[in-house]
């Protein structure tokens, strides 16, 4: 026997939710939106997918869910607006391991961070942010360097995993819940564009993990070349040379016409780059320019 679900999901986590799940539970309706400021193809394809499945669809930010019967799981994944009914079995899943990295963007956080593990818990929700008691938690070690697609991709299908589980224990009887640790309580701020702008006095390693934590679906790293924004999309550490006077962000030649950069400490090969305006693909020439000047 399958556990009746209602999934309500956005982004590139939703689709691969939605994905990882309907096989396995009895999927009675798909709800979402197109998020604001992000590609509308997801939520095409969140769309597409349940017409394909014959799924019920609803597009909605505040959801009527009074239909929602004991026997139900109300699944949350990636949504950004508050729910304020109170419904039993409703599970919304948060990319960290609470109690650590609460609120916003907790993944390009702890990516930012060099965080050893990561993964995801499924929670029953409260007032306080992201604070309700865990029905489960899956975690698992990350290999750097690591695109934040990458590891938002992997975090999805660790949230369909933990959703069969759940379905399938709830055919069993009540999902059991464990509070929360306050005292081990931390917090990621939301994040807006400019949070990606490059400073070249950090280490090459800090800053080859800031581009790769806040590419798609975010805005990217930022920096500028020849007094125009770009968007720098993939990079690499390179081996350091002792220079006798460092000058972080000055470009100390071309290999292959892919500048490398001088930081606060090692130096960083810009593989792949895009003018910020235009997205087109950015075509490094001059040697004698300071990157962010």
């Amino acid at each position: 026997m399958k556990c009746p679900s209602i999934v309500c999901c956005t982004g590139l986590k939703g689709k691969k939710f939605l994905e990882k799940v309907t096989p396995e539970l009895e999927v009675e309706k798909v709800i979402s939106y197109p998020q604001t400021g992000e590609d509308l193809s997801e939520y095409e394809a969140i769309q597409s997918f349940a017409k394909m499945n014959n799924l019920d669809f609803e597009e909605s930010k505040k959801p009527d869910l009074s239909f929602v019967s004991e026997n139900h799981l109300v699944f949350f994944v990636g949504w950004q607006w508050l729910v304020h009914e109170d419904i039993k079995n409703l599970i919304v899943f948060h990319d960290s391991l609470l109690p650590r990295y609460r609120g916003f963007a907790p993944t390009v956080t702890a990516l930012i961070n060099h965080e050893k593990v990561i993964g995801v818990s499924a929670i029953q929700p409260t007032d306080a942010m992201d604070a309700g008691p865990v029905y489960g938690q899956t975690s698992w070690s990350v290999e750097y360097p690591i695109k934040l697609s990458v590891a938002l991709e992997k975090q999805a299908n660790a949230m369909g995993d933990l959703a069969i589980k759940l379905g399938k224990e709830k055919t069993q009887g009540p999902l059991s819940l464990t509070p929360q640790d306050e005292s081990n309580a931390t917090y990621s701020i939301w994040r807006k564009p400019e949070d990606g702008i490059i400073d070249w006095n950090n280490s090459a390693e800090y800053i080859c993990r800031l581009i790769d934590s806040v590419g798609f679906p975010y805005t990217g790293a930022i920096s500028t070349y020849d007094g125009k924004e770009i968007i720098i999309d993939d990079a690499s550490v390179h081996p350091d040379v002792h220079f006798e006077i460092r000058q972080a962000g000055k470009i100390f030649q071309l290999i292959d016409s892919k500048p490398l950069v001088i930081c606060g400490k090692g130096m960083v090969l810009i593989e792949q780059a895009r003018y910020r305006s235009s997205l087109k693909p950015v075509h490094f020439k001059k040697i004698k320019l300071t990157m962010g000047k």
